[in-house]
């Protein structure tokens, strides 16, 4: 596996250079690896759904980059020609830009849909490991104007919920 990495004094993150999975990120003060195990790096997951099946999942580790392009401190992903599950190839590019501040790992997607299906929905980043360090993770989101706090644990409340069937 062909590996490019973005690295400062806090972080190291490592992607695969093939199809852009995230398959390591480090925080060097602390020793936390967030991201450890190669087996399980993911990059994008996307649901287009067909006239005739609902649920045609794109899955980003099967598709292999048109281009990769790096500055040392940012990398961007492309692919075209994403094929699907169930419908094979859709004119459909996706254009991802990884770029490492001192804040962390800043993630941006772009995608250009040329197929006669909707994109339903994207997941970007899409994390495959998720390690803790110490006795608790917690999770931030904001809604309307308050920044909400989860635990993810020792304690994972599914407060979303699913609403769908295939």
């Amino acid at each position: 596996m062909a590996l490019i990495r973005l690295e400062n004094a806090d972080h190291e993150a490592e992607f695969d250079a093939t199809n852009g999975a995230l398959v390591s990120f480090v925080h060097k003060p602390s020793g936390w690896t967030m991201q450890g195990r190669a087996e399980l790096a993911q990059t994008f997951e996307m649901v287009v759904p067909l006239p005739e099946r609902l649920l045609n999942r794109v899955d980003g580790r099967k598709q292999a980059c048109a281009e990769v392009m790096q500055d040392g401190q940012r990398i961007t992903f492309r692919w075209e020609k994403l094929t699907s599950e169930h419908g094979g190839a859709l004119e459909i590019e996706v254009r991802c830009t990884v770029e490492l501040s001192e804040a962390g790992l800043h993630f941006e997607a772009e995608i250009a849909n040329h197929s006669p299906y909707p994109v339903e929905s994207f997941a970007y980043p899409y994390i495959g490991d998720l390690r803790r360090k110490g006795e608790r993770l917690t999770r931030a989101h904001m809604h309307y104007d308050n920044l909400n706090f989860r635990s993810l644990y020792p304690e994972f409340d599914n407060e979303r919920g699913y609403w769908g069937t295939e």
